[in-house]
């Protein structure tokens, strides 16, 4: 068991541009990557890749700090459990959040960049292997391996479909749950490796190319191009609609207003904004260059 020391500063700054407030900036140890909600908490994945730490949404606070597989990024949760690649050692960990241990190590592809739940299943993104690996969450046994090619990155299940992203081509894949079926979309933009769906549209962050791209869930079709900042990765959309975007390489966020397909702000933050999600209202981003979860009020 690891354990981190964990702050939490309460500030009444308002993000330059965006107009928005930072609630908090919780330490959560060093390069956290992967963030999901889950269990009346927030979790993200810490450490170096060797941590998944808890956060209580109530405090702002770090209330626990699980040991797992060193390289570790992405976390979800589904059913009871939380689920968390394995990058450096080829394993979906198990966890269980209530005692804090590892109950199973699954072994999938190699170099699994992401997790994700839909359709009653896990499902593992094999970044070296150019494969996808359905996990029985039951069983905890891979019972279907589905190859895309490329180097499967970040994904999404959204809209009836497992969203595939990929960082060194210009599709990303989109996988029927039903036949395994995969079918790929081009952005003609590098790197489309980030989802970020909201009711009606899918965004999708191309990675080298500086922009997001929309599509059209229903045709498949790309409707809008929209550029953002310096290595744009996984957002996630507000109560109001408005999409938030990290961009990596620019320590900045862009907040796309879906109406008019235009970046309506840009604000400074923290170093290395990585990935987003949303929990009780609020949007909770980390930041991989200084080991914090920021916590912002898009209200």
């Amino acid at each position: 068991m690891v354990r981190l020391l964990a702050s939490a500063v309460v500030l009444a700054a308002t993000l330059a541009g965006a107009g928005r407030t930072v609630v908090a900036k919780i330490a959560v140890g060093p390069g956290p990557c992967g963030v999901t909600a889950g269990f009346g908490s927030v979790w993200t994945v810490a450490g170096g890749g060797t941590a998944l730490v808890r956060i209580d949404p109530a405090s702002n606070r770090v209330r626990r700090t699980i040991t797992i597989d060193y390289g570790a990024c992405g976390v979800v949760a589904l059913g009871h459990f939380l689920w968390v690649d394995g990058y450096s050692s080829n394993v979906v960990e198990q966890v269980d959040p209530r005692s804090g241990k590892v109950v199973r190590r699954i072994p999938v592809g190699g170099s699994p960049w992401d997790v994700a739940a839909g359709a009653g299943s896990v499902w593992a993104s094999n970044n070296v292997d150019g494969t996808i690996s359905r996990i029985d969450p039951a069983s905890g046994k891979v019972v279907e391996t589905i190859r895309t090619g490329g180097d499967p990155a970040n994904m999404k299940y959204a809209f009836g479909s497992l969203w595939v992203g990929t960082n060194n081509e210009q599709w990303f894949a989109r996988i029927d749950p039903a036949t395994g079926k995969v079918t790929r979309i081009s952005t003609h933009m590098l790197g489309p490796a980030s989802f970020t769906p909201t009711g009606t549209a899918m965004f999708v962050s191309n990675r080298y190319a500086g922009t997001v791209s929309r599509v059209n869930p229903a045709t498949n079709a790309v409707v809008a191009t929209i550029r953002v900042g310096v290595r744009p990765v996984v957002g996630a959309a507000a109560a109001d609609g408005r999409v938030w975007i990290p961009n990596s390489g620019g320590d900045t966020l862009s907040v796309i207003d879906p109406a008019t397909n235009r970046v309506a702000a840009t604000t400074r933050v923290g170093r290395g904004p990585l990935i987003m999600t949303t929990f009780r209202g609020d949007l909770w981003v980390t930041m991989s260059g200084t080991g914090q979860l920021w916590r912002i009020s898009p209200r």
